[in-house]
């Protein structure tokens, strides 16, 4: 996908496996996930990272969030 199209997304919304095709990143941990928000936060204003059973995690560009499954 090319960096124009992701910088127009906000927020951009990936699930885990697709953070890790863009971010070339295996997403095992919330670690590995952060890291993954980190550098897609660097193209697109907000990333939102879907972790199934896991919950989600997003960034705004300025702080990362975590928020549980209910």
């Amino acid at each position: 996908v090319p960096q124009s199209f992701l910088a127009v997304c906000d927020p951009l919304i990936v699930n885990s496996a697709e953070a890790a095709d863009l971010t070339g990143t295996d997403i095992t941990t919330h670690d590995d996930a952060a890291k993954a928000i980190q550098s897609l936060s660097q193209i697109c204003r907000s990333v939102v990272l879907t972790l199934g059973a896991s919950g989600a995690m997003h960034s705004d560009g300025h702080r990362l969030v975590h928020t549980p499954s209910p």
